[in-house]
């Protein structure tokens, strides 16, 4: 009954075939029943590049007695498609036969995070854009490689810092109370900074900050997406020159 009910799937292999299975094995491999699987080769649903370790699992196991430890392997469903495991079995004797009781524990919800959480870790490496994680005090737990390419600083001279190690001065105390007044409650901030680098040299950046929550809703920390902006301040300031300077001219021009 225990076996029936089990979260995870579970089978018996007698000499290579199945002899029982319990239902949430059933869904695992995605048969319509028991009798898709019962008295079927174990080995048909064990993908091939596995079949070697296991069988040398199963000899140790026969030689020793001892259970071997839990390997991740895939499994080849009724319908072709592969799911990804972490098997662990027990020699037992059913209905009279030496066998093995095997426990499977679907890891495809768990490697797919994985692999979410890589891409995002990936993407956040190589962002364009300048990106800081910090606790609920400011201090700073990560930043990416760009930040420390636009900052000068290095990865372990900014871990444990606090951001203010880059003001200029030209923001005033209050627009910096708006910041964590809005992001304190939750909020996004948006804005502009002037800056200064490691090696003295002021910069503009645009910044979005925003409070990052746990599953209970509570702001645990806040991230920071930067922009260098410098250039664009630069290119907009000769702009706006170059305007007033044709602005003058053309007055000058109808004076004369």
């Amino acid at each position: 009954s225990i076996l029936e009910n089990a979260p995870d799937g579970v089978f018996v292999n007698s000499q290579g075939v199945f002899t029982f299975i319990n239902p949430k094995m059933i869904s695992l491999l995605n048969a319509h029943d028991e009798s898709d699987l019962i008295g079927h080769d174990v080995f048909e649903r064990i993908a091939p590049e596995y079949h070697d370790i296991v069988k040398s699992r199963i000899a140790f196991q026969h030689e020793t007695g001892q259970n071997a430890k839990i390997m991740e392997q895939e499994y080849i469903k009724m319908d072709g498609s592969r799911i990804i495991v972490a098997t662990s079995a027990a020699p037992i004797k059913y209905r009279g036969k030496e066998s093995y009781l095997v426990f499977v524990h679907d890891l495809s919800t768990r490697k797919q995070t994985e692999e979410t959480i890589i891409k995002l870790s990936r993407a956040v490496e190589q962002s364009p854009v300048s990106i800081v994680i910090a606790d609920i005090s400011g201090t700073i737990e990560y930043v990416n490689p760009k930040f420390c390419q636009i900052t000068g600083y290095t990865y372990d001279e900014l871990i444990g810092k606090n951001p203010n190690l880059l003001k200029s001065g030209n923001t005033s105390p209050e627009e910096y109370e708006q910041l964590w007044s809005t992001i304190m409650t939750g909020n996004v901030w948006s804005g502009e900074f002037m800056n200064i680098k490691k090696d003295g040299t002021p910069y503009w950046e645009a910044a979005t900050i925003a409070p990052i929550k746990n599953l209970k809703g509570d702001i645990t920390h806040y991230v920071g997406i930067k922009e260098d902006i410098t250039e664009k301040k630069q290119i907009y300031a000769d702009l706006i020159e170059a305007k007033n300077k044709a602005e003058e001219t053309v007055l000058l021009k109808s004076h004369f």
